[in-house]
């Protein structure tokens, strides 16, 4: 049986982690670029964002 994906992991995107431990996962920038979902959340994102501050 396989290892249930943590919740941050992409389903479909496979890991580019090479450990082998399903807990870990990282993925290359350009594939998640790629995804539709997300080339539309950057395609929608200004060019330079505004620096936020808070007063702490």
């Amino acid at each position: 049986m396989a290892a249930a994906l943590p919740a941050y992991a992409v389903p479909g995107v496979e890991s580019s982690d090479g450990t082998g431990d399903p807990r870990r996962v990282s993925y290359l920038v350009g594939r998640l670029a790629a995804l539709p979902v997300v080339a539309a959340a950057l395609a929608g994102t200004p060019e330079v964002l505004p620096a936020t501050c808070s007063a702490a």
